[in-house]
């Protein structure tokens, strides 16, 4: 299959717009809503205050906590663009990046060679008409996408040979393979009437279900609401940190830990944003729902923070999150109980040059982000401070590319 050569500069710049005018659509100076720490149990709770605790120093200066950074251009075949980095997995020495525009997974090397890209859109039945979410399986490093649209979890090997999919009715969020024939699965807002049609409306929002298509356990029972579609959910998803699995919900702002064996999942960070906290909409009755709906379509509410993507090692947790039409980074160390709240804007004073987004992690502990070639260009064409050369370099080698440069670091005890 080949790829239009398509502008990764416009795709991003339509992204850019999209993500500018949700934030809009939230813009507020309302007040949030009380933490409840009940809620959260035995969780380790973290405080933010995006207000107030923006830490400028380190937010200029990425060398008081980075102790390494390096960039890997990725070199893709010349008829082939990643147009738009959905989801990003590093596993056993070998990237893999879910590009949504061209409904495919890429796999790169940890330098960025190029290895494969499965690209099997299409009707037949070894194909997928769509790919919501993909994941990893641990022990083997096959690709696994769940496709809504074929209404099956397909698997692939690391060179796109087709393994064989699993049926699956429910509509999902995000899955993980936990054995050759059980998934756990998420569905934070979405009706599962087909699944749960003895309970319906009342349904998981987590659940473990099988090759079958039966459902062996399921946890974190809510009732199905039409309104809840129409609000904006920044982030959720299955994780792995060392043997234990995680589970991250932004509407409650809380990340769990997943218990396999008991088929439950309980709180294990709770994140309190002061007075910016977001409403729990899981919890309103429906008439509650229904007058916050309005109010919010109407932009009588609105204003607080919103958990967006966590990522986490053995040691740290990256919290991004939303806040007045800002993305913002907030880094904990698990070891001193020590946040350190970067803000919007991150310097890498190393290179004179921005700091990326954190999209995933390695398993001994490195932060991994990107640029698209495009905009590094742009950076450090317009960038008027003295660069580092191997920033020069790099600029240099891919003007022209519309790839993707990996960036990995790593973080100090702080």
């Amino acid at each position: 299959m080949k790829n239009s050569r398509i502008s990764v500069r416009d795709i991003v710049v339509k992204c850019c717009l999209s993500c500018i005018l949700l934030l809009q659509a939230c813009d507020n100076s309302n007040d949030g809503v009380e933490f409840e720490s009940e809620f959260y149990g035995n969780a380790e709770i973290i405080r933010i205050d995006p207000k107030n605790d923006i830490d400028e120093e380190y937010s200029m200066k990425a060398s008081l906590i980075v102790s390494s950074i390096d960039y890997f251009p990725l070199t893709l075949p010349g008829d082939m663009v990643i147009g738009e980095v959905a989801k990003m997995i590093h596993h056993n020495g070998h990237v893999y990046i879910f590009d949504r525009h061209t409904a495919s997974v890429f796999i790169f090397t940890d330098e960025g060679e190029f290895i494969n890209a499965i690209q099997s859109k299409g009707e037949g039945p070894e194909e997928y008409g769509d790919i919501n979410d993909f994941e990893v399986e641990p022990r083997s490093g096959n690709v696994l996408i769940y496709s809504p649209m074929s209404q099956k979890i397909l698997k692939y090997t690391i060179k796109g040979e087709y393994l064989g999919a699993m049926r699956n009715k429910a509509r999902l969020s995000s899955f993980f393979p936990i054995s050759d024939s059980a998934m756990v699965m998420y569905n934070s807002r979405l009706p599962n009437e087909y699944v749960f049609e003895s309970t319906f409306p009342i349904q998981p929002r987590f659940f473990i279900a099988n090759d079958a298509e039966e459902i062996e356990k399921q946890d974190l029972e809510t009732t199905y609401r039409e309104q809840l579609l129409m609000y904006p959910v920044s982030g959720f998803g299955f994780y792995e940190v060392g043997d234990s699995l995680r589970l991250m919900e932004s509407i409650n702002t809380v990340i769990y830990k997943v218990d396999l064996a008991e088929g439950r999942v309980y709180p294990r960070f709770g994140f309190d944003f002061t007075n910016v906290n977001p409403p729990r909409l899981f919890d309103m009755e429906a008439d509650e729902l229904s007058t916050f709906m309005e109010d919010y379509k109407n932009k009588k509410v609105g204003g607080w923070a919103t958990l967006y993507k966590v990522s986490e090692t053995a040691d740290f947790l990256c919290v991004t999150y939303f806040y007045d039409k800002y993305v913002n980074r907030t880094f904990y160390s698990k070891n001193t109980k020590r946040l350190i709240n970067i803000g919007s804007a991150w310097i890498n004073d190393m290179d004179n040059i921005s700091m990326p987004s954190v999209e995933t992690v390695t398993v001994d502990g490195e932060f991994i982000g990107y640029f698209n070639s495009n905009d590094f260009s742009r950076m450090v064409r317009n960038n008027n401070n003295k660069l580092s050369q191997r920033i020069l370099d790099l600029e240099k080698s891919q003007r022209d590319a519309e790839s993707i440069i990996l960036v990995k670091f790593r973080l100090k005890d702080f």
